[in-house]
């Protein structure tokens, strides 16, 4: 009963309906390891190392059009390794369902 109680339309299931709660942080980051970070990601590993070296220029570039703009400054010394980084600012979401069984 408990189970089939979760997909009715009822008010008597045993879930709440999942909040939604967002975080900022910052991860200190040189130009070098925001393209390592992007390079990650399984659609560009996978991509031809052409193509792959092609996007890191298109991010140096923007990188570089940035830093010329005043929008990002690597400027900041990141204590672990003294490398000029800059905070690049992460927005993390997380989903949480509570059960009325088990709160």
């Amino acid at each position: 009963g408990t189970w089939i109680n979760c997909f009715s339309s009822s008010t008597d299931h045993p879930f709440q309906f999942p909040q939604r709660r967002f975080f900022k942080h910052f991860i200190m980051t040189t130009p070098n390891e925001i393209w390592l970070r992007a390079k990650s990601k399984s659609y560009i590993a996978t991509l031809p190392i052409e193509k792959q070296n092609q996007i890191q220029a298109d991010i140096f570039s923007s990188l570089n059009q940035s830093i010329r703009s005043g929008l990002i400054a690597f400027d900041q010394r990141r204590p672990v390794d003294n490398q000029l980084c800059t905070a690049l600012p992460l927005l993390t979401e997380v989903a949480i369902a509570t059960s009325e069984l088990n709160p």
